[in-house]
C-alpha cells in the first residue's frame, strides 16, 4: 500500500515508549492527537492571554470596576491554580481592586482535604489580606 493513502500513528505508551505504524485512511475512523507540550513560559503567557483577551467578552481588567465584590471559585480538583490566580489578580489589581474585595473559595478535594493553596503564587503582602473559603 503506497504510504501517501496511509496515515501514521503514533502512540505513546509508559514513560518512554512509542508505538508507531501506518493505518490506510479508509480504515482510520478517528485520530486524536493530544495537545503538545509547551514550556511553563508559554502555559504563563497563554493564561495572560486568556484573561487579556477572552471570546466574545471583554478583558477581565474591563469587567469589574473598584468597590466590586469578586468571587473566584476553584474547583476541587483542579490540579494547579496557582498561576491562573496569580494572572486573574495581576487583571484585577491592574483595575484597582483591592485585595480585600477578592475572595476566592476552593471546596476541598475529595478524599484528601489537601488542596493546593490557590493564593501560593501571590506577592506576600497580597496573599495575607485575601481572602479564601
Amino acid at each position: 500500500m503506497p504510504s501517501s493513502e496511509c496515515r501514521i500513528v503514533e502512540l505513546k505508551y509508559g514513560e518512554n515508549d512509542l508505538f508507531r505504524c501506518e493505518i490506510a485512511e479508509e480504515r482510520l475512523v478517528s485520530h486524536f492527537q493530544p495537545p503538545r507540550e509547551i514550556s511553563a513560559a508559554e502555559y504563563h503567557a497563554e493564561i495572560a492571554s486568556a484573561m487579556s483577551g477572552p471570546l466574545d467578552f471583554p478583558p477581565l481588567s474591563q469587567s469589574v470596576i473598584p468597590g466590586d465584590k469578586i468571587a473566584v471559585a476553584v474547583e476541587a480538583d483542579f490540579a494547579d491554580p496557582v498561576p491562573i490566580i496569580k494572572e486573574v489578580w495581576s487583571q484585577l489589581a491592574s483595575a484597582n481592586i483591592q485585595p480585600e474585595d477578592v475572595t476566592i473559595i476552593q471546596a476541598e478535594f475529595p478524599g484528601t482535604g489537601d488542596n493546593p493553596d490557590p493564593r501560593a503564587g501571590l506577592p506576600a503582602e497580597i496573599r495575607d489580606r485575601k481572602s479564601t473559603r
